[in-house]
């Protein structure tokens, strides 16, 4: 239930999160009872570490970010896509 006590550091400071690489030092003092005895330096879910670290403007940086790229990507491709049907009407 790592994603849980990663969510819980997340609610103390949601705006400006904790600092990047800050996770190692936050977990231990945020773990859950069944968790004891365990230890970590990653949340192992991206978007709640960055969220945890960086805080929601950090995460909303790179859900645009990669958005953007995504949508980019998908333009390229249907660009592509409708321009070989152009040469293949010019072969016909």
């Amino acid at each position: 239930m790592l994603w849980k006590s990663t969510f819980d550091l997340i609610l103390q400071s949601p705006w400006h999160g904790i600092g990047l690489g800050g996770f190692r030092s936050a977990y231990p003092l945020s773990r859950l009872p069944e968790e004891l005895g365990t230890a970590g330096i990653w949340s192992h879910n991206d978007y709640l570490q960055l969220w945890l670290e960086g805080g929601i403007v950090t995460l909303a940086f790179v859900l645009v970010f990669f958005g953007v790229f995504a949508w980019l990507a998908y333009d390229a491709l249907r660009r592509r896509a409708d321009a070989a049907g152009i040469e293949q009407l010019g072969l016909a």
